[in-house]
């Protein structure tokens, strides 16, 4: 059955053939409060809830952390509020994700919240003896909130 006839098979009362594609999942709402809830300590077991996140398909909000680059950012910090990315305390580790979008137009600064999909990657990632984040987004999808 072609992709046209499906939704007059629809109407007609008809179930659609059993080979039929189901639509991908959506992405899981995670809240900032899942990867923030703990202190975190370089090169120790992550908890297991944060763990288990590996490799999924996730859906959060937070700001943009302001840059010199104003416009089509196509890798920035993400921090779960604006308090502590320059005038609060300075963000912990577990408190901010590495988000690179992956395809079309980057992301502008902006003041207001901002909802990112894609997959996060968790676990520490180092550049020699610098720990450079544990939580990276490959964003598929950014928006204004």
């Amino acid at each position: 059955v072609r992709w046209f006839l499906l939704p007059l098979l629809a109407l007609a009362g008809c179930d659609p053939p059993s080979h039929a594609v189901p639509p991908p999942p959506g992405p899981e709402k995670i809240a900032w409060q899942t990867l923030a809830h703990y202190t975190f300590q370089p090169r120790s077991p992550l908890p297991e809830p944060v763990a288990a996140l590996n490799g999924k398909r996730i859906e959060i909000s937070g700001y943009i952390y302001p840059t010199r680059q104003t416009r089509d950012i196509k890798e920035f910090i993400f921090m779960r509020d604006q308090g502590t990315c320059c005038y609060g305390p300075q963000a912990q580790y577990n408190h901010f994700i590495l988000v690179r979008i992956q395809a079309g137009p980057g992301g502008n600064y902006t003041r207001e919240p901002v909802l990112v999909v894609g997959k996060l990657k968790v676990g520490e990632q180092w550049d020699g003896d610098y720990l450079d984040c544990i939580y990276e987004l490959a964003a598929e999808e950014h928006r204004r909130t």
